[in-house]
């Protein structure tokens, strides 16, 4: 998820791709998340400081083929199933990033949201569940110094970890 050109009809916003790994086909999209562009508004300079951001970011899938997708415009984490049909969701504002536990099912989404120059709103969060009741069930709020995280969790057999790049502190 996340391609986009602005005013460019080949790569419209909210695209999500999927491609074969044989390397016969090109990719095909799997669905659109409906979108404006009425968050680039509120990102301003976004793009020149931290890089392009498309309406879609983060993309995860569970074990059972569940495709999970942060729809920054829209507010929410919304999932798909294999055959793009919107199966549940859950309200969170400028999700950036996702990763779901195999195990589990423990939902990890990094939130991220430019608060004044040269800062920002950046929390992990993680839900055990997601659906219209869906409560985070623990958080961890990163400096505001923090620009280009990236996230990717570790799933272990006996013990998970969730790796975080980006940070100013180390």
């Amino acid at each position: 998820s996340g391609p986009f050109g602005k005013n460019n009809p080949d790569v419209p916003p909210g695209r999500v791709y999927r491609v074969a790994l044989d390397g016969k086909d090109t990719w095909k999209e799997f669905v659109t998340v409906p979108c404006t562009n009425s968050y680039l508004k509120h990102m301003g300079y976004w793009d020149t400081y931290w890089g392009p951001r498309s309406a879609v970011q983060g993309i995860a899938v569970d074990p059972k083929g569940r495709v999970y997708v942060c729809d920054r415009e829209n507010g929410r984490v919304v999932v798909f199933d294999e055959n793009a049909k919107e199966v549940d969701s859950a309200t969170v504002a400028f999700p950036e990033q996702v990763a779901v536990h195999p195990a589990t099912g423990a939902i990890y989404i990094l939130q991220r949201d430019r608060t004044s120059y040269g800062d920002a709103h950046v929390v992990l969060m993680k839900f055990d569940k997601l659906g219209k009741d869906a409560k985070v069930s623990a958080t961890l709020k990163l400096s505001p110094k923090t620009r280009k995280p990236q996230m990717v969790l570790s799933a272990g057999k006996s013990r998970s970890l969730i790796w975080i790049t980006g940070v100013p502190e180390g």
